[in-house]
């Protein structure tokens, strides 16, 4: 709305005439009703996406409820079956989902690492697109956070807060939520843990000369 107005008090101070393809919806004079009922128009028009973001919001969280899959294209490893309303496991990428877990709790690998080992052994990711491509940090990350796979939608409401939802279109997880939770304890472990920069032998010009207001020192 107030784009719209300034766009039209530019457009008139240069005596371009304002001419509307759509009669019908607005049919405006150049007296002072006229720009009455401009103004009611564009005030509408401004607000009507902020309602539609209101209704779509209130039916992906009624959806959550219920533990239905919201909408769009589910994780790597599931298929949304739209006709009866469930997830169905990719038994392959499903393995490689079990993999990728086993490497991080068990055999504690981390994001970069399982990435590479899963490109070497030249197994691609499927993305929403259904494209092949190379695994990546973000994406074993984004597979080791989400509840899906141990069955359960997460549902964030306007404050923030988490709900976590059993998921009513899957017969099972792909992992065990005792497997899950492990995985997410040795996240959380390995965020709050302070890692160093390795120091370097090679002498930089500005090396020990330049200081944080923390007290560290420059590493190159």
């Amino acid at each position: 709305s107030n784009d719209f107005h300034t766009i039209k008090y530019l457009l008139t101070k240069a005596g371009v005439k304002i001419v509307y393809l759509d009669p019908n919806e607005i049919n405006v004079d150049d007296g002072i009703y006229g720009d009455l009922i401009e103004s009611i128009v564009t005030s509408i028009a401004a607000i009507e996406p902020k309602l539609i973001s209101i209704r779509v919001k209130a039916v992906l969280r009624e959806k959550s409820l219920k533990g239905l899959w919201k909408t769009g294209k589910p994780p790597y490893g599931l298929y949304h079956d739209k006709e009866n309303k469930r997830l169905i496991i990719i038994p392959e990428e499903a393995a490689i989902v079990q993999r990728i877990f086993d490497y991080y709790t068990n055999k504690k690998l981390g994001y970069r690492k399982i990435a590479i080992t899963l490109n070497d052994e030249k197994i691609l990711f499927r993305n929403n697109l259904n494209t092949k491509t190379r695994w990546s940090i973000s994406t074993i990350k984004a597979i080791i956070n989400n509840t899906i796979y141990k069955g359960f939608i997460k549902l964030v409401e306007e404050d923030g807060n988490e709900t976590l939802i059993p998921c009513a279109g899957m017969d099972k997880p792909i992992i065990e939520p005792v497997i899950f939770d492990k995985a997410q304890l040795i996240r959380k472990e390995r965020q709050a843990k302070v890692i160093n920069p390795r120091e370097t032998v090679t002498h930089y010009l500005l090396s020990n000369i330049f200081y944080c207001s923390c007290g560290s020192k420059m590493i190159g």
